[in-house]
């Protein structure tokens, strides 16, 4: 694994949880990033708690296979440039992750979700526009964009 100095903090904004960063806020994510460049057939990221990031495909395939993702056993989906994987694991901690590999030599940038956590922490004021992110996915998903309800 080598690890690989240009980084341009805007790249970020693929992840839709840091879209609504400002250019600061995204300067300070970017000093999590760790850019490493990994030979075809390599794990990206496996079962461990140590595995849990967030992973942004730079350059290259990775295939993902995630558990209860309704796949057949086996199946794994793809993804290349400018697509990630583990976003949900900066919030929380499930039993299982996907297991990432490289399919090609790839260039992956990498957020550790420990030290998501802790700059969080640091810096709460992060937070709120990853959480209006956050409720307008949960709004879609649920398939009601500004329903409320009435109790009566």
């Amino acid at each position: 694994m080598a690890t690989i100095a240009r980084f341009d903090p805007d790249s970020l904004r693929c992840v839709p949880l840091f879209a609504q960063l400002t250019s600061v806020d995204l300067r300070r994510l970017a000093g999590l990033v760790c850019r490493v460049r990994l030979a075809a057939g390599a794990t990206l990221a496996g079962d461990g708690p140590e595995d849990h990031a967030l992973i942004i495909v730079v350059d290259g395939i990775a295939e993902v296979d995630r558990p209860g993702d309704g796949r057949a056993p086996g199946q794994v989906a793809e993804i290349g440039p400018g697509e990630h994987v583990g976003e949900e694991l900066l919030l929380h901690e499930p039993g299982h992750a996907a297991t990432v590999r490289a399919v090609t030599d790839v260039v992956i940038d990498q957020i550790a979700a420990h030290d998501f956590r802790a700059l969080l922490q640091a810096s709460p004021e992060l937070t709120l526009p990853m959480l209006a992110v956050l409720g307008e996915r949960l709004a879609r998903e649920s398939g009601s964009s500004h329903a409320t309800e009435r109790v009566a």
